[in-house]
């Protein structure tokens, strides 16, 4: 759904600046994703120092609702004039 969102919103600004889409060159994904683990408690893990008791100690407390992700596609496009 994304690709094709970006394609008619090109297709859209290419018309209104006078110019032709002609094939896309790249295209390009990110997203979003929080990371709940702090970086001491990476670390503890790493070294042996910290088991799955532990843990609850670190809880962030996020809860249905609290979050919001996303994802963006971006487009590339070779134009004519």
């Amino acid at each position: 759904a994304a690709v094709e969102d970006a394609k008619k919103k090109a297709a859209v600004l290419a018309e209104a600046s006078g110019v032709r889409l002609k094939f896309i060159r790249m295209i390009s994904y990110g997203k979003n994703e929080p990371d709940f683990t702090l970086r001491p408690v990476r670390l503890a893990k790493a070294a042996g120092a910290f088991d799955a008791s532990d843990e609850a100690a670190f809880d962030p407390g996020v809860t249905p609702g609290d979050l919001t992700l996303t994802d963006e596609v971006t487009l590339l496009w070779e134009i004519d004039s």
